[in-house]
């Protein structure tokens, strides 16, 4: 159908700028035999918003847009239309124009969207059965380690721990923040250093109240001694004294005294 239409296009479009439409939508719209899924764009939320934002960007400021508006169309002289490769400089720089107003466009549905960006990833990825399965956090360490601008913009510094990070990505944590990493390894030299030294004090602290209580077991123990020599040798001169008297003694019963 692309096909057949291409003679009419051409009335009003160069040859150059009719295929390369086509040859975008059939990238776009290809099979999927030939590798392609022609709904994934309709797995969105807010789809709708993002095909007005193409359609407004690409086609009503840029294909059929005049040269003088920044477009790619001579509406006096079609045959005049931009070249990609004769006005090379000239394309290139409308072409740049349109890629970054049609992405502060997707930022700004992105932006309104449960979530954000990111989120909006995950939910692509999860509808196309995307292997490996990534959750926001493999994402956002897979950003870190090969586009960094993506990963400030897409707010990734909330989903991840950097520190937890430097085992495993140190060279891209100290890319991102320089220093973290060694201050990170500092901290936990000084935990370390910290724990030993509770440990030495508590050991050392339980040593001496084993000692305290060692100590006061001797000496209520010496003192025990004492008093039961004390109560034998008071018992040992009652005895003696008793033998030395030159009259009979008898111990007699308190209550058999008094009767």
């Amino acid at each position: 159908q692309l096909a057949a239409e291409k003679p009419k296009v051409a009335i009003d479009w160069n040859d150059i700028m009719a295929e390369d439409l086509r040859q975008v939508l059939m990238h776009e719209f290809k099979s999927d035999d030939m590798g392609g899924n022609p709904s994934q764009d309709l797995m969105l939320r807010a789809v709708d918003e993002y095909i007005y934002a193409l359609d407004i960007e690409m086609h009503q400021k840029l294909i059929f847009a005049d040269v003088s508006d920044g477009g790619l169309y001579n509406e006096n002289d079609p045959s005049k239309s931009l070249d990609a490769v004769k006005d090379k400089r000239v394309y290139d720089a409308n072409y740049q124009r349109f890629i970054s107003d049609l992405e502060a466009r997707f930022d700004d549905i992105n932006g309104r969207q449960d979530g954000g960006a990111l989120r909006q990833l995950i939910l692509w990825r999860e509808s196309l059965d995307l292997q490996p399965k990534k959750d926001e956090q493999d994402v956002c360490s897979d950003l870190l380690a090969t586009n960094q601008a993506i990963f400030e913009k897409m707010n990734c510094i909330s989903k991840v721990n950097l520190q937890s990070l430097c085992d495993t990505q140190k060279d891209d944590i100290e890319e991102y923040s320089p220093g973290l990493c060694v201050s990170v390894n500092s901290s936990d030299q000084t935990t370390t250093i910290v724990i030993v030294l509770c440990s030495v004090l508590g050991g050392g602290f339980l040593v001496l109240v084993l000692l305290f209580v060692f100590h006061q077991f001797r000496k209520m123990r010496a003192i025990a001694q004492g008093h039961e020599q004390l109560m034998e040798a008071t018992l040992n001169e009652s005895i003696r004294s008793l033998r030395q008297l030159d009259y009979p003694l008898h111990l007699v019963r308190g209550d058999d005294f008094v009767a």
